[in-house]
């Protein structure tokens, strides 16, 4: 601001030094909700990302605004004594200096060290550990003060510049228009421009020195009004009802407001998963909502409350319309993004539409469909408090009650549709939105600004509500979900809320899978049993005697129960930011090998990064199970700071893991994970899990191979949970390796870095035609490894140079298969890029339950080679369930050429076998599989069976018993020998099989049969 235009401000009463302090407010808006953005981040940071740091700083933020305007006049009149300053608009400027100094507290609270609290803040409550109360109340009380301090004089402003003005009777409107533009242009600048470029730290000294600097302009140089300022009241309507109607008015438009904010944080991020960016566009929509509501006001000298209630009406109308409609507009504006590329897929594969591409794919696309749903019904809400403020600004009235009312109950609706009613759950949280909208509207129906409120009128509101909440559903709600998913087609259980997530079990057709909210994040089927429990088996085998590990995120239970496999680990601790997912272990029992109930385990309700900030414990092993990378927060479990923090609490010969699923992240993503990573640890590897789930493995030092093919075999409980995800030899697991750190520091080195002060990861998006690759040189791989000395090198190098058999130990990627330079492995000529868009069609013929076509489908893909073992087996497991034994046996005969020391085709060539009465055979090669090791209790089960067929009852009985012995809880290897004793005539034993076959599945009819045939028969 120039000199000329401060000497304008300093006359006061001019229409351009009005003009002025409009722009000068709304810089003041733009610096408070860049303080929020930087605030949630800041104390994320230092608190961790728990439902309450989220809470803490919302309340204190709003509830900071709320009580400095309800003691405004009070506090106004004590810095006027103080400073011996009369004049309003500097007594402004001194209330702007005091937000500055406010804000200069979170400074202060970041030179709290982080263990002051020790190094084991947490109490045993049942069987977790929370933090302790001293603890949560020492974090709330820092965290408190440094947000409600500043926000506290903020609250002071408005109410202040209003008396200052207080002949102007739609001033209020103006200047509150002015205030949510500037609030809506900090919002974005703040989060897109300035914490990119600055960081969170030194953006927020910046907005801290221009606050400083707007105080002191307002204290030097401005001068409150002198003279009348001519200005039409607000309508011809000019009589109240009194002060009652206007505060109860005001208090109804907070409430709404911030319910609806709340709700849209909530139901947004249900509906598209919590992107980074969905908060900030949430708050400028919502915000700009509130400016043009305020200036329609301003502008608008006509309107009254009438008018106002139609909008409200028109409200609760566009707020059910907008969410009936929600995931039909995602797939709209997918299909007008991406029209072209949506056409040529479907061309290739007849069947691809909107509902299989990731929502969304730019910021742009994003900002419109927040849009969508927060601007419409927040404009119509947003005209009820501005018109309450110019009436009692025409009445000559103080601002600050209605103001801090609003604010109050705005913070009341925010935290009840933010924290309160989802603690029950989303569902019956959205649902309750609705009745509250409802009921609210109705009230402000009932009110006439012409009569004194009646008490009956919002005893009855309350009265409704209070029955809503009560007669509200709390169920799951199949409407709620995206119509394609799971969720939305299979059964659900155990749905369970802590406030921030509402979690549920789905049962899909390949396993349980843990849900939050509306998106799958564990879960029990094969391929993330592979990757998350390659993830502990990998580092803990190439460590001499791991002792302790580290579990950030529980998930399911499947890489915690990969670590307790190890007998030589003594300590297990796991830490999780959601205690709903301790209480949701049971369900997953059967994979996870109730792991929760392990006495090497502590269970720790927290943070991982804060639980890491606070420990001195030091780790042979740190790893984590974390929702995907892209989902707002998450990148905190990726950044540089978090990697220097997992380093220092590493042992000497420590590793850690880190999950990388490149198909659910932008390339540029992907670039920025692995350099962020390579960064910090002096040695990294990355390995398949399974297809594109990655693992980046860290250390001090390099992986020692040796060290893993001596100790593969020496931990009897790791080698069985091995062989459950057919890793049945080093050489398997070894194969996996698709980066050395010499390739990683090559590809990767010296590229910018995830850091806490900036989230890069916000502002990327998948695109359909834009995937990440890795790429892969097995040769480089070989020699880098060193694997000439080891002694698995003959069987090592079989694998990863022959593209087929590479694919079959590991699911190496397609993509990845098709990086390989022809020459360097056998199948490097085939185009795989092509096998993989085979199996796309073959997938979605499948999904639509064709069997002749899937046949069809497959033999198309093993058509470029067939030297392909995985292909081969899904083929015959397919001829199997067609009724072709023969066809069956025949693809399982050329899978044993290729892989003839493997033992996993015995158990269905055994079958198939058996199908077409060649039972010497199968008898031969089910002996061969029990001699292998694998899946031994299945397999004498079935030789029981194959001898039960020959009439060698005796043999029969002795296999099942050997079947029972491996597998003491196979329901059908206690009814198999039970058949085999009663037709031996040994009744009495064949009774207690098929008693303890019911035991184990009540609902096994054979059994139930059996059995009570034999009762009936004594």
């Amino acid at each position: 601001m120039n000199l000329s235009a401060l000497q304008r401000l300093k006359t006061g009463g001019s229409g351009t030094a009005i003009g002025i302090v409009y722009v000068l407010y709304a810089l003041s808006g733009f610096l408070s909700l860049g303080y929020q953005v930087a605030w949630f981040r800041i104390y994320v940071d230092r608190f961790g990302s728990t439902n309450l740091t989220f809470i803490v700083v919302l309340c204190s933020f709003i509830g900071g605004l709320g009580a400095g305007a309800l003691v405004s006049r009070r506090l106004v009149r004590f810095l006027s004594s103080v400073s011996g300053i009369a004049d309003n608009l500097r007594l402004y400027g001194l209330v702007e200096v005091l937000v500055a100094g406010g804000v200069l507290l979170t400074f202060l609270a970041g030179l709290i060290p982080a263990d002051v609290w020790g190094n084991f803040p947490y109490a045993q409550r049942g069987n977790i550990y929370v933090q302790t109360s001293f603890y949560q109340a020492s974090k709330l009380a820092i965290a408190t003060a440094c947000v409600l301090v500043p926000c506290f004089f903020m609250g002071v402003t408005f109410p202040l510049l209003c008396r200052a003005f207080d002949r102007d009777g739609r001033f209020p409107s103006a200047l509150y228009a002015w205030n949510t533009l500037g609030a809506c242009a900090g919002v974005l600048v703040c989060q897109f421009v300035l914490l990119r470029w600055l960081g969170q730290d030194r953006m927020l000294w910046l907005l801290a020195g221009l606050n400083l600097v707007l105080g002191l302009a307002f204290l030097l140089f401005a001068r409150a009004p002198d003279r009348e300022i001519s200005a039409p009241a607000v309508g011809p309507d000019a009589r109240s009802g009194g002060a009652g109607v206007l505060l109860t008015c005001a208090v109804l438009s907070g409430l709404l407001s911030g319910a609806l904010e709340g709700d849209m944080f909530k139901r947004i991020g249900f509906a598209i998963g919590s992107s980074h960016a969905v908060m900030s566009f949430i708050s400028f929509w919502a915000i700009l909502g509130i400016f043009t509501g305020s200036w329609a006001v301003r502008s608008f000298v006509a309107i009254r409350l009438v008018h106002i209630k139609v909008a409200f009406l028109l409200a609760v109308i566009l707020y059910g319309l907008a969410w009936r409609y929600a995931y039909d507009l995602q797939r709209h504006l997918i299909r007008l993004a991406h029209a072209e590329v949506i056409s040529a897929m479907q061309a290739g594969t007849g069947s691809v539409s909107a509902a299989e591409f990731d929502f969304p794919t730019s910021l742009l696309q994003l900002l419109v469909y927040v849009g969508a749903f927060v601007f419409p019904a927040f404009f119509c809400v947003s005209l009820l408090l501005p018109y309450v403020c110019n009436r009692l600004q025409a009445d000559r009235r103080h601002l600050g009650i209605a103001y801090g009312a609003n604010t109050v109950a705005f913070c009341l609706g925010m935290v009840g549709f933010t924290w309160l009613a989802p603690r029950i759950n989303i569902f019956y949280s959205m649902r309750l939105m609705t009745w509250l909208l409802v009921v609210g509207v109705g009230l402000l129906v009932l009110i006439s600004e012409r009569r004194r409120l009646a008490i009956w009128k919002p005893a009855v509101a309350l009265i409704a509500f209070a029955i809503a909440c009560g007669a509200t559903p709390a169920g799951f709600d199949r409407n709620a979900v995206m119509s394609h998913t799971p969720a939305a087609m299979r059964p659900v259980r155990a749905l369970k809320s802590n406030g921030a997530h509402t979690t549920y079990v789905v049962s899909r057709t390949d396993g349980d899978a843990l849900y939050f909210n509306n998106y799958s994040m564990s879960a029990t089927g094969l391929r993330a049993q592979i990757y998350m429990r390659l993830m502990a088996h990998f580092p803990l085998l190439a460590q001499a005697e791991p002792r302790s590990a580290l579990l950030i995120c529980f998930g399911v239970g499947n890489t915690a129960a990969a670590i307790a496999a190890h007998e030589s680990i003594e300590s297990i601790d796991i830490v999780d930011l959601n205690d709903k997912v301790f209480a949701t272990a049971p369900e997953f029992a059967a994979t996870n090998d109730r792991v929760h109930a392990d006495a090497r385990v502590r269970l720790i309700h927290d943070d991982g990064r804060n639980y890491l900030n606070v420990t001195d414990r030091k780790y042979d092993l740190v790893t984590s199970e974390p929702p995907p990378p892209m989902m707002a927060g998450v990148y905190r479990l990726y950044s540089k700071q978090y990697y220097e923090r997992v380093l220092d609490r590493l042992n000497p010969d420590g590793m850690m893991t880190q999950w990388l699923p490149v198909y659910q992240m932008p390339h540029e993503a992907v670039d920025l994970a692995v350099s962020t990573f390579i960064d910090v640890f002096p040695h990294a590897l990355m390995f398949t899990g399974a297809d594109e789930d990655f693992i980046l493995v860290g250390g001090r030092k390099p992986v020692d191979f040796a060290r893993l093919e001596r100790r593969f075999t020496k931990s009897s409980g790791a080698t069985t949970d091995l062989s459950r995800l057919r890793v049945t030899r080093p050489a398997a697991l070894v194969a996996r390796v698709v980066k050395t750190d010499r390739m990683l520091r090559e590809q990767y080195d010296g590229r910018p870095v995830i850091s806490d002060q900036r989230n890069d990861l916000a502002y990327l998006f998948m695109h359909p035609t834009d995937r990440a690759v890795i790429t892969y040189d097995p040769l480089i791989v070989l020699d880098d490894i060193g694997a000439a000395r080891l002694g698995m090198h003959e069987r090592l190098q079989g694998i990863v140079t022959h593209l087929g058999r590479l694919r079959y130990w590991t699911r190496m990627p397609y993509e990845t298969l098709a990086t390989v330079v022809s020459g360097e492995a056998r199948l490097a000529e085939v185009d795989w890029k092509q096998v993989a868009d085979d199996l796309v069609r073959y997938r979605d013929v499948v999904h639509r339950q064709s069997p002749e076509s899937a046949i069809q489908r497959l033999e198309v893909a093993l058509s470029h080679s067939d030297e392909q073992p995985s292909l081969l087996m899904v083929l015959a497991d397919h001829y199997a369930a067609a009724g072709c034994p023969e066809e069956a046996a025949r693809t399982l005969r050329r899978l044993r050429q290729i892989e003839p020391d493997d033992p996993a085709p015995l158990d269905a060539l055994g079958r198939a076998l058996m199908t077409l009465g060649q039972l010497h055979e199968a008898i031969e090669v089910l002996h061969e599989q029990v001699e292998s090791g694998l899946d031994v209790g299945t397999a004498h089960n079935q030789l029981g069976i194959a001898y039960g067929m020959q009439g060698n009852l005796d043999e029969a009985v002795r296999q099942f018993r050997e079947a029972v012995r491996f597998d003491a809880d196979s329901a059908p290897a206690h009814v198999n020998l039970g058949i085999a004793l009663r037709r031996l005539g040994r009744s009495a034993d064949a009774m207690r099989h098929f008693a303890e076959a019911l035991r184990l599945d009540p609902g096994d009819a054979v059994a139930r049969k059996h059995l009570d045939s034999l009762k009936s028969s004594r």
